[in-house]
C-alpha cells in the first residue's frame, strides 16, 4: 500500500517576465491600455478649460475691483479735501493750494477707480 516512491510530479513551464507582460495589440485596444495617456491629457485638459481659467479669470475680476474700490476712497479723500477748501475760497482765506491739490487728488484717483472698474468689467465678459 504505500510506497517510499515519491509521486510523479507535474513539469510546469515558467515563461520569461517580458513575454508575460507582451499582450496582443487588439486585447491592448480593447482594454484602453494604448489610449489612456490620451485621456489623461484630454482631462486635464478639460479641468484647466472648466475650473482653473474661469477661477484665474474671476479672481483678477475681483482684484480689479477691490483696486478701484481703494482708487475710490482716495478719491473722495481728494473730494473732501475740495470741499472743504471751497467754504474757505468764499471767503477770500488763502486756501487755493488745498482745493487744487484736492481736485488733482480727486481727478487722478477718481480716473483710476473708474477705469479699474471698467476693466474688471471688459474681463468679466470676456471669457
Amino acid at each position: 500500500m504505500y510506497s517510499s516512491a515519491a509521486p510523479p510530479t507535474k513539469r510546469v513551464e515558467i515563461k520569461p517576465l517580458s513575454r508575460i507582460k507582451e499582450r496582443p495589440a487588439a486585447a491592448q485596444r480593447a482594454s484602453g491600455v494604448v489610449g489612456h495617456g490620451r485621456g489623461v491629457r484630454r482631462g486635464i485638459s478639460q479641468f484647466r478649460d472648466l475650473a482653473v481659467k474661469p477661477f484665474i479669470r474671476l479672481s483678477g475680476v475681483l482684484l480689479l475691483e477691490v483696486v478701484g474700490v481703494f482708487f475710490g476712497i482716495f478719491a473722495l479723500y481728494g473730494f473732501n479735501t475740495m470741499w472743504r477748501a471751497r467754504t474757505a475760497w468764499h471767503l477770500a482765506a488763502p486756501h487755493h493750494r488745498q482745493f487744487v491739490g484736492g481736485a488733482i487728488v480727486l481727478a487722478i484717483f477718481g480716473y483710476f477707480s473708474v477705469t479699474s472698474f471698467v476693466r474688471a468689467r471688459r474681463r468679466e465678459r470676456q471669457g
